[in-house]
């Protein structure tokens, strides 16, 4: 369980302000909050000293989802943000997910190996 406080405190106010707002959303909004988060934090302002993007991204996407209390997978967006977390499991029922939809999520796929691949 990825807990408030082992993100890096610079995220930890900003993770307060993504879950009052995510429980009253569906996973698309949910999906749209959390990256655009992400990308205000890491594009769009001054990274706090000795914060690493590349390990914070997927531990506050993880400490969304654990204090969304982890539901089971029931659609793409819910398991693209599920994949892209720093927890195991998470990931796991992401990529379940789309393994059984495969041909909902086949442009999804692509989508991501390209990204990783670049």
């Amino acid at each position: 369980m990825t807990t408030h406080a082992e993100l890096h405190p610079f995220l930890r106010p900003l993770l307060d302000r993504v879950l009052e707002k995510c429980r009253s959303l569906t996973w698309p909004e949910r999906e749209e909050l959390v990256g655009a988060a992400i990308v205000a934090i890491f594009k769009g302002q001054t990274l706090s000293p000795g914060m690493d993007p590349d390990a914070e991204f997927p531990r506050f996407i993880a400490a969304v989802i654990d204090r969304l209390g982890a539901p089971p997978v029931v659609e793409e967006s819910q398991a693209l943000l599920y994949s892209l977390s720093s927890m195991g499991d998470h990931v796991e029922a992401g990529e379940s997910w789309m393994d059984e939809h495969s041909e909902e999520t086949a442009l999804l796929t692509v989508a991501l190996r390209t990204d990783g691949a670049s």
